[in-house]
């Protein structure tokens, strides 16, 4: 099997399964609002599509659990939420409003409910990171809260709203 991931600019990123045992392909949309898309057979010009949003995702996501990406960071710290809690992560781009401030200064606490419970910087996992840590082009950053939180979260992050 082979993956492929693909950013989708203004949409958010793709990630391919090719050459499956049974010969089809899996391709994976996974939007910036928290929707996501299924693609049986992506490539074929009738593929069947299942459209989810982020918490019929998160639901299925649980039904099949670290199969798909078993080294996130996620991953590690918890199999599944009751309760309407979630997590997210997010890779920083250099256009993120956050990149380049510290983990106080975001106030994404303040302004989402959400809070940042783990920071991946340079491959080293930093669990409830410090308030002075700066978060910077390329880290990972890991929040929980409910799915409003973190879609509140999600818009400041990715730049579709003004900095916490």
């Amino acid at each position: 099997m082979r993956v492929e991931e693909a950013v989708l600019p203004g949409l958010g990123k793709r990630v391919t399964f090719r050459g499956l045992r049974d010969g089809n392909s899996i391709a994976i949309v996974i939007l910036d609002d928290g929707r996501k898309e299924i693609y049986l057979n992506p490539d074929k010009l009738d593929p069947i599509v299942f459209k989810l949003d982020a918490e019929e995702a998160r639901i299925v996501g649980q039904a099949i659990v670290t199969e798909w990406r078993p080294k996130t960071i996620i991953d590690y710290i918890s199999r599944s939420f009751q309760g309407g809690m979630a997590m997210d992560q997010f890779t920083i781009t250099h256009e993120s409003p956050i990149a380049g401030m510290t983990v106080m200064d975001t106030n994404l606490r303040s302004a989402t409910g959400a809070s940042i419970i783990a920071l991946v910087k340079a491959g080293k996992t930093l669990y409830n990171p410090n308030p002075t840590t700066v978060i910077g082009p390329g880290d990972v950053v890991v929040l929980i809260g409910d799915e409003d939180q973190l879609q509140r979260a999600r818009r400041i992050i990715v730049g579709e709203t003004q900095k916490a």
